[in-house]
């Protein structure tokens, strides 16, 4: 997982951000405006944040930073199941909104 540290270090500095766009791919190739760059947004507090799953497993992978947060659960090119594999994880951390969109195009919503 891509940028889920930035959140860490932020939130032990008394900042957490608004909201959250998890994406189920890997990171993209650095752009030269460091758009979607997780350190260039923290930095210059820009909100919301990006975070990419790349290899990690939703099972597996220690979402206790997103308790809270609002996040938005971006499908990219994955599988149905691969995101609701996601959706899951990050329903039992519970955050504060979970928000995405499957990858059938359909709008799902689950709020604490």
């Amino acid at each position: 997982m891509i940028g889920h540290q930035q959140i860490i270090e932020s939130r032990m500095n008394g900042y957490a951000p608004s909201d959250v766009f998890v994406h189920i791919l890997p990171r993209p190739k650095q752009r030269k405006d460091e758009f979607q760059n997780p350190e260039h947004q923290i930095r210059n507090k820009e909100f919301p944040i990006d975070v990419w799953t790349g290899d990690s497993i939703a099972a597996r992978a220690d979402l206790s930073w997103a308790h809270g947060l609002v996040i938005h659960l971006m499908p990219g090119n994955s599988t149905i199941d691969k995101y609701v594999q996601w959706w899951i994880a990050f329903m039992n951390i519970e955050p504060k909104m979970l928000i995405g969109i499957d990858t059938d195009g359909e709008l799902n919503e689950w709020k604490h």
